[in-house]
């Protein structure tokens, strides 16, 4: 007769556990989420600095007579957003995403 209780109780708390563990599965991947969407945003703004800051570097590159070509811009758009001025070298935003 005690053992029925008992088997009774601890039915009706596995019977909650359940839904608990779903409840803070399904809020860990909201969370998950939203940390990806913030980080997606991040990158977008780094790479639309690096974008003015390729614009800004317009004028000194049209002084440079067509004949050197040892510079050649342009953008890449992997895990951290790069502005290549030549083969070598780059800019990256730094830690700091103010400067």
């Amino acid at each position: 007769m005690w053992g029925r209780k008992r088997k009774a109780a601890a039915a009706a708390t596995d019977s909650q556990s359940p839904s608990q563990l779903k409840e803070a599965m399904n809020q860990a991947r909201v969370e998950a989420a939203e940390r990806s969407s913030v980080v997606v945003d991040l990158r977008d703004a780094e790479l639309a600095r690096l974008e003015l800051l390729n614009e800004a570097l317009n004028p000194p590159f049209a002084e440079v007579p067509p004949e050197i070509d040892l510079f050649d811009r342009g953008l890449s758009r992997g895990e951290a957003p790069r502005l290549w001025i030549d083969a070598v070298a780059h800019v990256a935003m730094g830690r700091d995403k103010r400067a």
